[in-house]
């Protein structure tokens, strides 16, 4: 006499369906810094450094990269610049940021039961594109500064600061 009733047939009838999540639209500041990152990720690996991570967040700040120099750790700020008429890359690093590149590389070595203790350094990547009528800012006159090339063959004047600050 009576139907059996499909009991999930009718929840999907009732619940609707969660909308499909989509990527977050990035902006182009975000998609510039994620190709200087990707730049500065070739060129050091070309420097026989090891890669460890990329984008390493936690609730103190955000560590770009993260690489093996022999037996020491590198933490790695990339910074990329469109035009050097305000200054280099390298320079807009001021000490609230190194405050935070410092507190993050702590929690990274924590977390990952690395002592504190073990021999690290923070280094600074600055990249600028090649144009012929840029000049080296002040900053880039004391470092060696190189240029690469992108996938698309575009130029970049990349500018490596070993040892930019301390810890303490």
């Amino acid at each position: 006499m009576f139907k059996k009733i499909n009991v999930t047939k009718i929840k999907q009838a009732i619940i609707p369906k969660a909308p499909k999540k989509t990527a977050p639209i990035k902006t182009t500041q975000q998609h510039s810094g994620g190709k200087a990152e990707q730049l500065a990720q070739a060129f050091l690996e070309r420097q026989n450094l090891q890669f460890i991570i990329k984008n390493y967040y936690c609730r103190r700040g955000e560590i770009d990269l993260i690489f093996k120099d022999n037996d020491a750790l590198v933490f790695i700020e990339v910074r990329y610049r469109r035009q050097i008429y305000f200054g280099s890359a390298c320079e807009t690093i001021d000490n609230t940021k190194q405050k935070k590149l410092i507190k993050a590389a702590e929690h990274y070595l924590h977390s990952h039961q690395l002592t504190e203790s073990m021999a690290s350094r923070f280094d600074v990547i600055g990249i600028t594109p090649n144009t012929k009528s840029v000049t080296k800012s002040p900053c880039e006159a004391q470092n060696t500064s190189s240029i690469i090339k992108d996938k698309n063959n575009n130029e970049y004047r990349i500018e490596w600061i070993k040892n930019a600050f301390q810890r303490f």
